[in-house]
């Protein structure tokens, strides 16, 4: 388990870093609220609603959603032991050129 708790926090890290991503809060378990904050970007609750429409049309990643009280947010709950912080940055990426 420390292992997952550790690649949250990582991964939380890697979205800090990232102009267009934005933290919901610091990962404590294994679990990720964030948000694709593409520049320009208007309506972030449609975007996020259409990224994970698109990723879960495709079977490349699976995330959630969460309601918080800044809007709608991406959620994932790391629990595989073999996801590696190379499969983040492709979730990461893949967000990135995924349209709704």
């Amino acid at each position: 388990m420390t292992k997952t708790y550790d690649l949250a926090r990582q991964f939380g890290r890697m979205i800090e870093t990232s102009a267009d991503f934005e933290l919901a809060a610091l990962p404590e378990s294994n679990i990720v609220c964030f948000r694709y904050v593409p520049e320009g970007a208007s309506d972030l609750d449609e975007i996020q609603a259409a990224v994970r429409k698109r990723l879960l049309e495709e079977g490349t990643f699976y995330l959630v959603q969460a309601r918080l009280p800044t809007g709608l947010y991406l959620r994932t709950a790391l629990m595989n032991p073999f996801t590696q912080e190379i499969d983040l940055k492709k979730l990461l990426e893949t967000i990135r050129t995924t349209r709704g």
